[in-house]
């Protein structure tokens, strides 16, 4: 490789390298990328079953680069690749991004209100121990470009039965958000009958109401230009309810809405990606769009309309019904994502405990670290809650 006009840092960084040379703390080295494609290679070639969740897979991450990662959007991708020196082995492989705000550097996850869960993929050499991720986080530190403050939020402590690394370490704490899961082994309809009766009647009732109309239809679709047109409507419905929430919607922001574009152009024709809808007529009434990972489903948008349909429930039955065709397929675990609602709980779903890590990493990050985890530590101090409880108490006496 020729250098006559370019610093060998150049180069390496025009051909989505490592732009950084490997940095060791003992057992583990790093590899810092700025390129999805590059860090992907290595893990489908170092850790073919490697474990993360659909938010780490490669449509996502792609995605995300291309919506968020742009000149307008000052995202600078920061992909570590962490393996173990012994073996070369990998350990981990962690999607981040280098941002501004508030004056700040902060280096986060690949997220920007997208992506509900932050986490690493694990490699064959990822740490179960507190000793070996401190020994990892470690190494990662002394890698990582300068910045001011280290945010990772939305993490699962556990993956596929193996610890989070970044869940050992001491700076993490129990996030105020969690995951929902529904693992499903029997075929769907034993999965029904095993909702107490009246549930069953509820859901059974739902779908003959939404039936008995004319030209009433659940589909799977698979047409491209057709998905992008019901992906406008789950648009639409979901900012009509959030804005009648009197809160604000940010999906539709050119970002997101590039993202969820890209997502549903790259990942439906794959099968990555999916999107389902109930229509009555032309007219679309509820639609589901979800990712998929190996067996693992996790829904991402859910729109369904109000004004004239809700007597059936349409997003309720436009869940059921996704899951019903999946499960046909083989898919056993559905997730719900983050997001506490009592539809979630009557389906049996199981909470999926997250974490937050928030590091100072200079002297202008101290004060918002010291915030963020004193505000965790008094989420945790049972004194706290039952402090804010009765707080909650008086306030609602008066």
């Amino acid at each position: 490789m020729s250098t006559a006009k370019a610093t060998r840092s150049e180069l390496l960084a025009q051909n989505g390298a490592p732009t950084t040379p490997r940095a060791a703390a003992r057992d583990f080295q790093v590899d810092i990328f700025s390129n999805v494609d590059d860090a992907l290679a290595i893990v489908a070639k170092e850790a073919a079953e490697g474990v993360g969740t659909p938010f780490q897979s490669r449509v996502w991450l792609k995605a995300w680069q291309g919506a968020f990662a742009s000149a307008d959007t000052a995202r600078q991708p920061v992909i570590v690749i962490a393996r173990a020196q012994a073996s070369n082995l990998l350990a981990v492989a962690l999607f981040l991004a280098l941002r501004e705000r508030d004056g700040l550097k902060i280096l986060e996850p690949m997220d920007d209100g997208v992506t509900d869960y932050n986490a690493p993929i694990l490699g064959p050499e990822a740490p179960v121990d507190a000793a070996g991720a401190r020994l990892l986080w470690r190494a990662i530190r002394r890698a990582l470009p300068p910045c001011d403050l280290i945010n990772i939020a939305k993490s699962p402590r556990i993956l596929a039965g193996r610890p989070n690394p970044l869940a050992l370490i001491k700076p993490a704490r129990a996030s105020r958000l969690s995951g929902n899961v529904l693992d499903i082994d029997a075929p769907f309809e034993a999965f029904v009958r095993g909702f107490e009766r009246k549930f069953r009647k509820e859901l059974g009732r739902e779908k003959r109401v939404f039936e008995a109309h004319e030209g009433a239809r659940f589909m799977m679709v698979k047409d491209l230009a057709q998905a992008m047109s019901v992906l406008n409507a789950l648009a639409e419905m979901q900012s009509a309810r959030i804005r009648g929430l009197g809160r604000d919607y940010y999906l539709d922001d050119p970002a997101p809405a590039a993202f969820y574009r890209e997502l549903l152009r790259d990942g439906l024709p794959r099968g990555a990606v999916t999107l389902s809808a109930l229509f009555i007529g032309d007219v679309v009434v509820a639609a589901l769009m979800g990712v998929i990972e190996g067996d693992h489903f996790a829904m991402v948008r859910l729109g369904a309309a109000r004004a004239g349909w809700s007597h059936f429930s349409p997003g309720r039955l436009v869940i059921m019904e996704t899951m019903r065709a999946l499960r046909a397929r083989g898919l056993r675990r559905f997730d719900f994502t983050i997001g506490d609602y009592d539809y979630k709980r009557r389906l049996g779903v199981e909470t999926l405990p997250l974490i937050e890590l928030t590091v100072a990493a200079s002297w202008r990050g101290w004060p918002r670290a010291l915030m963020k985890n004193a505000r965790a530590r008094a989420r945790e101090s049972q004194f706290m809650r039952k402090l804010a409880g009765l707080a909650r108490a008086m306030l609602r006496r008066r």
